[in-house]
Formats: structure tokens, sequence, C-alpha cells
């Protein structure tokens, strides 16, 4: 199988550290949460980045949590970050990962070409003795990327109905959370899953052959999860297997937030 989304999309610490040592155009993006405090540590040189204020637009009721930003409030932000068309993108964060895969999503889907996911995240990076700080990092001059919208599949609240139907519609959110409501026909399929306890991705070769459900190589497949954020670690575990998979941005946020929208409760065989 082929990567249909590109190259990548999981880098090893080792690599990005190699790149910033030959001098290449990198830009580290720390995807932070309240939870990471003031002044947490980060790598080296990472600019700060707000997941629900830089990566996603203004959300509530049926436009869910998380929904995806305006394309030119996003571009200005990529430019203030220092980005241009030729930089290289490696987002990461200090958790699960989850929030770096939904830097990664939103990226691309704006056409941004080379973004990564840091494996591992911070703890990949330390356990190697990698230089990191608690310094905010001086913004570079102004870059000047260009992006483009729909580069990557997006459901609707109707798609995704469809989809669990007649395709494969799977649900990244733990299962006793799955179980209290959930998409009608949708599969549970947790992203924690997909990590290994050292907070890695899986080898491939468990992905594909213990963990993903079987599906013919023409069934159409896309993920939702709470807000649209473990669901984009999923659909970047499904890339490393080189399958395209479409996101719910809206999610069960949005799904839930419509009365008419019916709700299955329970684990679907």
């Amino acid at each position: 199988m082929t990567d249909v989304i590109g190259e990548g999309p999981f880098i090893s610490a080792e690599d990005v550290a190699s790149w910033q040592q030959a001098g290449r155009d990198v830009a580290i993006l720390a995807i932070l949460s309240d939870a990471d405090g003031d002044r947490p540590l980060r790598i080296e040189g990472a600019i700060d980045v707000d997941l629900a204020s830089e990566l996603a637009g203004p959300g509530g009721g049926t436009q869910g949590a998380r929904p995806l930003p305006a394309l030119e409030d996003l571009q200005q932000t990529a430019r203030r970050w220092g980005v241009n068309d030729g930089t290289t993108i490696v987002a990461y964060d200090n958790g699960n990962g989850f929030a770096a895969a939904r830097a990664w999503w939103t990226l691309k889907w704006a056409g941004a070409r080379q973004v990564y996911i840091l494996d591992g995240g911070l703890g990949a990076w330390t356990r190697l003795g990698l230089p990191v700080s608690r310094a905010h990092p001086k913004l570079a001059a102004p870059g000047n990327i260009l992006l483009k919208a729909d580069n990557l599949p997006v459901l609707d609240a109707d798609e995704a109905a469809r989809l669990a139907e007649t395709g494969k519609l799977f649900d990244a959110r733990a299962e006793n959370v799955f179980s209290r409501g959930h998409i009608p026909g949708a599969i549970n399929f947790p992203a924690a899953r997909s990590r290994g306890t050292d907070g890695r991705l899986l080898p491939v070769v468990r992905l594909r052959e213990t963990l993903w459900p079987s599906f013919g190589e023409d069934v159409e497949v896309g993920v939702y999860c709470g807000s649209g954020v473990s669901a984009a670690y999923q659909i970047a575990a499904l890339a490393a297997l080189g399958r395209r998979a479409a996101l719910y941005p809206g999610s069960w946020s949005a799904w839930s937030a419509d009365p008419g929208r019916p709700v299955q409760i329970g684990v679907s065989d």
C-alpha cells in the first residue's frame, strides 16, 4: 500500500533533530492546552499554538466544539508563526498526540505540503536528551505560506450518517463514552488503541494485522470522536497504513446538539 495522503505523517525525534542540524527550514509547533500552564517545558524554539483559537473556528451548537477555522484566519496565523511554502512543519503536544494530530490534519486540509506529527511527542524528544526550554521563543519574520482549503476529505452530519450505512464510520472515543451514545451504525475504535505504551504509534504491522477491522480497498472510511481531535489521530494512523479517511470535524459535539439526529446506545456488534 502507498500513503495516499503524502509522506509521513509520523516523524521521529531523531529525524527532526537531524533536519535542524542540517539547517532545514523547520517550524516546530507546540500544541498546548490549559493543563500545560503558562510556562510549560517545550522543545527549544517551538512555537506555542492554541488548538481552540488557532486551529479551530468559533464552536457551539451544531457547529461542534472544534469546527474548521476560516482559511483566511488560518493562513494569517501560519504566517505569523513564520511558515513559508517550503517550511517543514512538525507538530507535537505534551499529552497523547491527539492535539498534534489535529494540527497535522488541519494544516494538510489547508494545503500545507510538509506537515508531520512528532511520534511520541515531548517524551520522545526528552528521552534523547535533546534541547528543551521554558522560555517563549522569539517568532521569526512573518512567513508567506499560501493556503487553499479542501485538500483532505471532510464529512458533515448527513454524510457521516450515510457513511455509517454504506461504508465504515469509526468512532475514536473510549468505549465507555461510545456506549453512552453514538451515531447509529458507527464502529467503536478508540484512538488510544493505535498508540503503544511508549506514546508512539504502534508498528504498522500491528495496526494492519491486529488492530484495524478488515475492509475492502474500495470501502469509504470516515472517523469522528467528541470534537474532531482524537479522530484526527486515527486518520493519521490510517494514513500510515496507506488508507485515506474523511474527518467529521463537528463529531459527537455537533451531532448530539441536533435534536433531530438519532442516537444509538450501547456497543455495536
